[in-house]
């Protein structure tokens, strides 16, 4: 007898739907009794959320399985559940706090059985000799009965195009317009109006869960079967996709070719002397500018785009979708720490100092904030200097680079606005090496930084009062990588930790339009309630929250960015101080900003 099968489409915890559909497809709905035909059904993922019966739901599917009844692939809502029963940080909403609501309900040992059933379900299926491939987010056919796991996170969560819509949500990639595999591939994942053959696959998720139907695709016989829902639990943030006939062809945005790092930078100096000519009123001179072992000042950081999803301000999206739009289609994720920024000029020793520095009082270094100021005790700042100079060494970071000097840059925990907390002494938690005597390194990745500076930290003795900030890279292409720079955006916010700094791959880095910002702060509900009060949230201040414009912080950042380098620069190539401070004088001629973006 020939293989024949009924593939159901999404369910999200619709039981009683999928109790009625089985019913019209024929299936008993006692799992030990089978069809009368022999037919088996066909899973397509996305058992769970949002629906009001997700245990039901979970337990019917796999009590079919063990029958030998039923087949089905994971899901990415599945895979996520699993996740959270497992107490892993996973990317809240979409209808997950609705399972684990309903799975508390249950015994410890349902919500294990339930969490390992999902956890060990497979990314696609292989069915009737290879004619017919199960999968959620559909499979291209070269991933066709591999077990690799890129095959599998294609299956599961599908891929992105790299683009974000004008609500700040990823496109997801229209995998089908370019498909050729000899295979029927069929699929859920996206809401679609009508079910439609395209280029031999098929999308049979219906919304059930919007209250539109649940959808059956008998094979081979090619034959659709519904039923309608009961009820709608849910919205889809994005809607069902019209008929393809109705749709906007398709069009492919390959990632654009960006400058390298090199020409970035080179852009940026140009920005450097557009600023500085700008600002040439400013006359050099100030304490700052005449401070030795102030070489370089960073610039300020603007917050992310914001956010119009429920009824929050700032959102990783809105990181993601500025430096998208920009034709970035990689960032970097870091933790914010929360301080003051310390930049720390640390020599190999005092001869270097007073060499390369002009500074003969026997100090070999010193740590200035984001303003140029120095901003700690100095019996604190020479033992931090101290601590640095002597983890370098450890770490052969001297030898490895070449240099007596190192300028680093970091926060000093524990402090803001220059007071420190005087029970625990001072830490520096770095996140970039900025420049040595052999050059500066504002062209390398932060993955470079992260890694160097580690090799100083490591050195250390336990509980050291030198760290360097986590990080995680995160392709935009890619859903799984969203979705994990999402929910570790949410784990540290629900840990006090004020957020994260998004950041294109390197240090200095352009879009198709130039220059980038350098980082795009990310907050969490907490803090910005700190920074806007306990009231932000209501929906008038929201809104007027939400259409600020940024475009002058933006522009100081970027600017103080470009003037910063310059400064750097023109110190390792041996320029006179006054060139030097001429930059740092320009960095600080953009005054201090009240906006409360910063």
């Amino acid at each position: 007898m020939p293989a024949a099968f009924d593939i159901i489409g999404d369910v999200h915890g619709c039981d009683a739907e999928l109790v009625a559909l089985m019913e019209r497809l024929g299936h008993p709905i006692d799992p030990a009794r089978p069809h009368p035909q022999g037919r088996r059904l066909v899973f397509v993922g996305d058992l769970v959320d949002r629906g009001p019966a997700t245990p039901a739901v979970v337990l019917r599917v796999k009590r079919l399985v063990e029958a030998g009844r039923a087949l089905g692939v994971a899901g990415n809502h599945d895979i996520r559940l699993a996740e959270a029963l497992w107490g892993e940080p996973v990317e809240p909403g979409h209808g997950l706090e609705a399972s684990l609501e309903q799975l508390a309900a249950e015994s410890v040992a349902v919500r294990d059985e339930v969490a390992e059933f999902l956890a060990g379900l497979p990314g696609h299926l292989v069915l009737d000799d290879g004619r017919l491939i199960v999968a959620h987010a559909g499979l291209e056919d070269h991933h066709h009965g591999s077990d690799a796991s890129a095959a599998r996170d294609a299956a599961i969560h599908g891929a992105y195009t790299g683009d974000f819509d004008d609500r700040a949500m990823p496109v997801r990639d229209d995998w089908a317009s370019g498909y050729g595999g000899a295979a029927a591939v069929v699929q859920g994942h996206t809401p679609v109006a009508e079910v439609e053959w395209f280029n031999n696959t098929i999308c049979i998720d219906t919304g059930c869960v919007f209250g539109d139907r649940l959808t059956a695709l008998r094979w081979p016989e090619r034959e659709l079967v519904s039923v309608s829902a009961g009820g709608a639990w849910g919205r889809s943030a994005r809607g069902p996709l019209p008929p393809r006939r109705l749709r906007a062809r398709p069009v492919a945005h390959p990632a654009p070719p960006l400058p390298p790092a090199a020409e970035a930078i080179a852009t940026l100096r140009r920005l450097a002397v557009t600023e500085m000519a700008r600002l040439s009123s400013v006359v050099p001179g100030n304490a700052v500018a005449r401070d030795p072992w102030v070489i370089h000042l960073p610039p300020t950081m603007s917050s992310c785009d914001p956010s119009h999803h429920g009824d929050g301000l700032e959102h990783p999206l809105g990181a993601f979708a500025h430096y998208a739009a920009a034709g970035l289609r990689q960032v970097v994720c870091e933790e914010k720490q929360t301080g003051l920024r310390g930049v720390a000029v640390v020599c190999r020793d005092a001869a270097t100092a007073a060499r390369r520095f002009g500074v003969a009082d026997g100090t070999a270094g010193a740590i200035h904030s984001r303003t140029g100021h120095r901003c700690l005790p100095a019996t604190d700042e020479a033992a931090l200097v101290t601590t640095i100079a002597a983890a370098a060494a450890a770490a052969g970071l001297w030898e490895a680079l070449a240099t007596d000097w190192l300028c680093l840059d970091g926060e000093l925990v524990g402090m803001a606005d220059g007071a420190a907390d005087r029970s625990t002494p001072p830490r520096l938690v770095f996140f970039h090496l900025l420049a040595a005597e052999g050059g500066t390194f504002f062209d390398r990745e932060h993955a470079w930084h992260l890694d160097t500076l580690r090799r100083i930290t490591t050195s250390q003795a336990n509980g050291g009062p030198l760290g360097v900030t986590l990080h995680r890279v995160v392709d935009l292409t890619r859903p799984i990588d969203v979705a994990a720079a999402i929910a570790w955006w949410h784990a540290l916010t629900a840990t006090g930790v004020e957020g994260i700094v998004v950041k294109p791959l390197t240090l200095a880095a352009a879009g198709t339009d130039g220059p980038v910002q350098p980082a795009l702060k990310v907050r969490g509900a907490d803090w910005l309630r700190r920074v806007y009060g306990n009231d932000y949230r209501a929906p008038e201040s929201l809104e007027s929250l939400r259409v600020r414009s940024l475009t002058t912080k933006r522009a100081r950042a970027l600017g103080q960015f470009a003037v910063g380098i310059e400064a750097l620069e023109r110190f390792v190539a041996g320029a006179p101080r006054e060139r030097v401070a001429a930059c740092l004088a320009a960095h600080q001629a953009w005054g201090p900003m009240h906006d409360h973006s910063g």
